[in-house]
């Protein structure tokens, strides 16, 4: 079923360019045979950081925190879930949105009211609510409330536009976007640390193995309190250390962008198991103002 497998992943991550290899191989030492499969994706970095689903794109017609907008109440199978109109009416195509139109209010018929009952899957309905709410269909994993079938078909009931690879696709990418974005941060934070500090050399080392150091250029470690919770050292390794080797470029760009005026220079280097960044700074331009 190789064929069947990659056909399928290809397929649902073709935004990522997603490679597939699948070989069969034999163990002569143990004496038993067995698949060696190796995955690779890749995709311009613009369209990972700007691409964006259909599905994510929503537009509030009114204020929802207006206080003159009436509350709707949604009773389903016995569970409440409170929300406004202009929320429900932002997304025209979906059966909620079509119902609570202005037009259609003949057609609805309150239970107690501006109470409306459904006798659907109230846990499910929590995902549903959620693409009203930020126009995002949720991905889900399996629990032990809701089933990923159970979800389809209250997205099918609700009339919401629902593609399963798209969906998956979209997670994919938004997890790239955020570690990426997570990272500038912290690398952004560090920087001013030291401004702060007067300090205008910095050498970072991250490890495979979990390890990370943050130096002066004489190798001094750093050990203030204050730096050893900087975000940088929260951030991942694992993650951290995927995401400078394959976006470096782009964040050193940032930083050189973002701090101008400090004339920042990034130097990166790398091996089988360290990534090496430094980062010097330099405040003449700031003295010039004096």
């Amino acid at each position: 079923m190789k064929e069947k497998i990659e056909k399928h992943l290809v397929k649902t991550f073709s935004e990522l360019n997603l490679k597939w290899e699948c070989q069969r191989k034999y163990d002569n030492i143990n004496r038993c045979s067995f698949f060696e499969i190796n995955i690779s994706i890749s995709s311009p970095f613009e369209k990972l950081l700007e691409s964006e689903s259909v599905q994510s794109r929503i537009t509030f017609i009114k204020d929802p925190m207006n206080i003159s907008e009436e509350k709707i109440i949604l009773n389903i199978g016995g569970k409440k879930y409170e929300t406004f109109q202009s929320i429900l009416t932002a997304q025209p195509e979906t059966l909620l949105g079509t119902m609570f139109q202005d037009r259609n209010k003949s057609m609805r018929h309150p239970i107690n009211g501006n109470e409306y009952f459904f006798d659907r899957n109230s846990e499910a309905f929590y995902y549903i609510m959620e693409f009203y709410r930020t126009g995002k269909i949720t991905l889900l994993y399996e629990s032990g409330k809701v089933t990923y079938k159970q979800l389809e078909e209250e997205y099918n009931y609700f009339q919401i536009p629902f593609n399963k690879s798209a969906v998956i696709c979209s997670s994919a990418l938004e997890t790239i976007r955020n570690n990426f974005n997570t990272l500038m941060l912290a690398f952004e934070e560090l920087i001013i640390y030291c401004c702060n500090n007067l300090r205008n050399n910095i050498r970072i080392e991250i490890g495979r193995n979990g390890e990370t150091c943050i130096a002066e250029s004489d190798n001094r470690r750093y050990h203030e309190e204050s730096l050893r919770k900087n975000c940088l050292l929260k951030f991942g390794v694992h993650y951290m250390y995927h995401t400078l080797n394959n976006m470096q470029t782009q964040i050193r760009d940032h930083l050189v962008k973002k701090f101008s005026d400090l004339e920042l220079n990034w130097g990166f280097s790398s091996n089988d198991s360290k990534i090496y960044v430094s980062i010097s700074l330099s405040f003449g331009n700031i003295y010039k103002n004096f």
